[in-house]
């Protein structure tokens, strides 16, 4: 079974279909294998919200962010990952993540990494290029990426 993280931007392009990488992921989702395993971590969940709320607030389409907010509900649940209690344990390492790269991963992502690490993890779908820094993580944001395992 291939494990994979989706990071934000990808949560957020399936729920909202006007997303700029709406089609982009659609086509990549498309074309992994069935035996995809997707994890969503908590605080995925807890950002995406917030990128949504501030979307659709600054649309005035507040009917729009309740529609995403029941597919983020019924639809995912069962994908989520409740890691957060993992942060005060993770601090330092995030802290030094944040260091080594001069800022260039920001602390939600310096968490996922460490995460990943810890448990093995390889594979993010994802479009921040920052997760390339990480030589361990392979990054799925096209349809020609092929997993190797």
């Amino acid at each position: 079974m291939n494990n994979i993280i989706l990071d934000t931007n990808v949560l957020i392009s399936i729920i909202d279909e006007n997303d700029k990488w709406f089609k982009t992921t659609k086509e990549i989702l498309t074309n992994l294998p069935e035996n995809t395993n997707f994890i969503i971590l908590d605080i995925v969940i807890n950002e995406s919200i917030n990128v949504l709320a501030k979307r659709f607030e600054s649309k005035n389409q507040p009917e729009n962010f309740i529609v995403a907010l029941s597919k983020m509900e019924t639809v995912y649940f069962d994908k989520i990952l409740w890691v957060s209690e993992y942060i005060k344990s993770y601090h330092f390492s995030i802290m030094t993540t944040l260091k080594e790269h001069k800022g260039l991963l920001n602390y939600n992502d310096s968490f996922i990494v460490n995460y990943m690490l810890n448990n093995n993890l390889s594979d993010i779908f994802s479009y921040d290029e920052d997760f390339d820094l990480i030589p361990s993580i392979k990054r799925i944001s096209n349809s020609q990426r092929k997993l190797t395992h």
